[in-house]
């Protein structure tokens, strides 16, 4: 069994992460962008509940509080702020329309 990223090189095998991480800012603001958006956002959720820590070898639901962490991003982050700025992006059609 492998459990740490060290167990994984001394077998002789090959460390890899998964392509959405919050390992890097900008990989991150992209999960939380698919998030919002719903497109992938399982995906995003199962890698981030299912995470342990650094080089350590994932586990089934190992940090359930992530699943509070969606959930409020799902209702504050979807729900009101990108409908506000779809709404922005609509009215600025619509002023442009009657021009």
């Amino acid at each position: 069994i492998v459990n740490t990223r060290n167990d994984c090189l001394t077998k002789n095998y090959t460390w890899e992460n998964s392509k959405i991480t919050f390992d890097h800012v900008g990989i991150a603001y992209l999960a939380l962008f698919q998030v919002a958006t719903f497109e992938g956002w399982m995906e995003v959720m199962e890698d981030a509940v299912d995470a342990r820590g650094v080089d350590l070898q994932p586990q089934r639901e190992a940090n359930l509080w992530a699943y509070i962490y969606f959930v409020i991003f799902i209702v504050c982050g979807s729900f009101f702020t990108l409908n506000l700025f779809i709404g922005v992006i609509i009215d600025n059609f619509n002023m442009l329309k009657k021009k």
